[in-house]
């Protein structure tokens, strides 16, 4: 059945899961006493053992509570994949308190606007980024800095008088190899886990609003079981995982961190997708299991037509952020002799609550995860479609969150009893698949016509001259909206509306086809690839006032 050994690996199974009544650092706990001394992470050429990572983790606990952090209270964890990024996370799940990751390269204002809300406590940086943190410290209730020196970072530009040296002698800032020097014996706080919050976080919010989604140890844990029980049904300490998705986004955070302890994977930490030492990594250390997103397995097999690369190691590889075209995955699987699967899922979820079968890769997002079910329902009436009829999508299992934070309006309009509204539409299939469609905020409406921009897209990217295709809805006052496609062209190819016009309209109902087009030299994404429409719709406006 599968393919470089996978059959051990995988199971595709879709029965009921057992769930563990622990908190999510449990599976640490677990991990340091079966293999103390089996590598946990490689990080740029340093190595840690499941014992070390407890320990030093349990001595970060034991600090932050000798410096009054208590249980519920917030801490921020503001750092690039790294040995302390993993060490803070779980040391400030075993003190009680609850982690809130940041994007390392927020600015002040973004940073000030977390800060706030969660009402955090302390803050752990890299040193490079103190002067950002403690330029928001009188406008929040952050108390504290832990600083950690990270080699790589370039120094933030956003300056603040700050005197390290007075910092440290008034006893708010601390060096984070202070932090797990600690040697007080400590037990960690009884956790509810089903009500106890873990992590809050961050995602996008309308009116540039960031949302907080309250995850508990029991949301964590059943995504981590749920992702373990679909991968493997036994622990796999040999495998090691490539985890260079960021820690900060909770897809990076739960596959390479929740699924590889549990698992007792060995973890290969990268800071940041670039393409070379992804690339030698990848032939030096032979990591088995990679999670990543679309534009990385593309910039992977587009590397591979100038450079003789061997990525035979990768046994299995996970899609996620946004979907996976079928020549990347064709031709990324033909490299690796592996296999490619796609998942989908939402920070509400802890993300994941589908995934691709071995069986069934590359339909849609696959089926649901164990104990998570799936509803379809119309926009119109609220009541469940037809079978193969789009309606919005929505969710109910273990891992779906407790809540917005400190939003409890906005709590109530997407959890309707039990049912996690996720805002995308879907469709499902004969055999049981679900297939996205495309953002209901995306969703373009012309002269009452539905417009899918996923498909315009898809016909688009197929043109030879087209690498990269985004289509967003842009007003008209006799449409009330039409269709404007923003491309990336190949490398000397030529700006030609007419050709694309022409191309389109091969695939495409006339009023489907783009009215615009404009060439962009590259689309704005997120740090995990997905192209951010918002920005395209912001510069339409900004260039027709």
């Amino acid at each position: 059945m599968a393919q470089n050994g996978l059959s051990r690996l995988f199971d595709s199974g879709q029965g009921t899961c057992i769930y563990s009544e622990c908190p999510i650092y449990h599976d640490l706990k677990v991990a340091a006493e079966k293999v103390p001394n089996h590598r946990a992470l490689y990080y740029l050429g340093e190595e840690m053992t499941y014992q070390d990572l407890y320990e030093k983790a349990l001595s970060f606990a034991s600090h932050l509570i000798k410096i009054g952090i208590k249980k519920g209270d917030r801490v921020m964890i503001m750092l690039p994949n790294c040995l302390e990024a993993v060490i803070s996370y779980y040391g400030t799940l075993l003190s009680g308190a609850i982690v809130v990751m940041v994007n390392p390269l927020s600015t002040a204002y973004e940073l000030s606007y977390l800060a706030r809300d969660s009402r955090a406590k302390l803050i752990v940086c890299a040193s490079q980024t103190i002067k950002v943190a403690h330029l928001i410290f009188k406008k929040t209730k952050l108390t504290f800095i832990i600083a950690v020196d990270i080699p790589f970072l370039k120094r933030n530009t956003q300056t603040a008088k700050f005197d390290i040296h007075q910092a440290r002698r008034r006893g708010i800032l601390f060096h984070f190899n202070q932090c797990v020097r600690t040697k007080r014996p400590f037990k960690p706080p009884i956790v509810n886990v089903h009500e106890d919050i873990a992590l809050i976080q961050y995602t996008g919010g309308t009116e540039g609003r960031m949302k907080g989604v309250m995850l508990t140890h029991f949301n964590l844990m059943a995504n981590a079981i749920q992702s373990q029980y679909w991968l493997t049904n036994q622990n796999e300490s040999h495998e090691k995982m490539l985890c260079v998705c960021p820690f900060f986004h909770v897809y990076g955070l739960s596959v390479g961190i929740h699924v590889a302890v549990r698992c007792h994977f060995e973890m290969i930490i990268l800071p940041k997708f670039q393409i070379e030492e992804v690339v030698r990594i990848i032939q030096t250390m032979r990591p088995t299991v990679f999670p990543g997103v679309p534009t990385m397995f593309k910039a992977l097999v587009d590397y591979a037509k100038h450079h003789p690369v061997d990525y035979s190691s990768l046994k299995l590889c996970i899609s996620g952020s946004s979907p996976l075209s079928a020549s990347t995955l064709l031709a990324f699987e033909s490299l690796s002799k592996g296999c490619l699967i796609q998942g989908y899922g939402l920070s509400e979820a802890s993300p994941i609550t589908h995934c691709q079968s071995l069986e069934n890769r590359n339909v849609g997002i696959g089926t649901p995860y164990p104990d998570t079910k799936c509803r379809i329902i119309s926009l119109d009436t609220g009541e469940d479609v037809n079978q193969g009829e789009v309606g919005e999508l929505l969710v109910k299992g273990p891992q779906v969150m407790k809540g917005y934070w400190n939003q409890e309006n906005l709590t109530q309009r997407t959890i309707v009893k039990g049912w996690l509204h996720t805002g995308d539409l879907a469709y499902q299939t004969k055999e049981g698949n679900y297939i996205l469609v495309d953002r209901i905020k995306d969703v373009i409406i012309a002269s009452g016509f539905n417009i899918y921009p996923s498909e315009i897209e898809f016909t688009l990217a197929k043109h030879p001259d087209i690498e990269e295709a985004c289509v967003v809805g842009i007003p008209d006052e006799y449409r009330g909206e039409t269709v404007k496609a923003y491309l990336v062209l190949k490398r000397n190819a030529i700006f030609n509306p007419a050709d694309y016009d022409h191309h389109c309209r091969k695939f495409l109902s006339s009023y489907k086809v783009p009215c615009q087009y404009e060439k962009i030299d590259e689309l704005p994404k997120s740090h995990l690839g997905k192209v951010l429409k918002r920005y395209l719709k912001v510069k339409n406006v900004i260039e027709n006032r």
